[in-house]
């Protein structure tokens, strides 16, 4: 399946070349070519970036949808290295933050209906999911209301070794 969609793929990226690039000109697509190239090498940087972020926990949103969306990120700025323009066009629809929403609803959906045996739905994962942070921002915004019977008080001491 993959292997008709780079088939397809590459017959379309030629003939948008050829359309495309009998109206504006080389020098115009050549252009167009790099500059998209610039721009994704400078996108996957930003999504580089953004998923280490993620793995260290530095984001607002939960590290999985930063993840996510990092990874759909860096496959939409490698397509707009790609050259061709239904790659730049394919590659600009996955950058747009509506698109990979739209995409995690669709794969979550996919994922939730093959393997739950449709004993569960994305509601219910929505509602786990609040339903859990719900209680960890109760327990961060009330420290009276931790169970102190998992609480372990403790000291140290720093030993430093003795060098020989």
């Amino acid at each position: 399946m993959m292997f008709i969609f780079i088939f397809v793929l590459f017959f379309l990226e030629i003939a948008a070349f050829v359309e495309i690039g009998s109206e504006i000109g080389a020098f115009k697509v050549i252009l167009w070519i790099i500059v998209s190239a610039l721009f994704g090498m400078n996108r996957i940087k930003h999504y580089l970036l953004s998923m280490s972020a993620a793995r260290s926990g530095n984001v607002e949103h939960s590290p999985a949808d930063a993840l996510f969306h990092g990874f759909v990120g860096i496959i939409g700025s490698a397509l707009l290295i790609v050259p061709g323009f239904v790659s730049d066009f394919l590659g600009c629809l996955l950058l747009l933050p509506c698109m990979r929403t739209l995409l995690r609803e669709l794969i979550l959906d996919g994922f939730v209906g093959s393997y739950t045996f449709g004993l569960m739905d994305t509601d219910d994962l929505r509602d786990m999911k609040s339903h859990y942070t719900n209680k960890k921002q109760q327990k961060m915004s009330d420290p009276e209301s931790v169970d102190q019977s998992h609480v372990v008080e403790a000291d140290f001491e720093v030993v430093e070794k003795d060098e020989k």
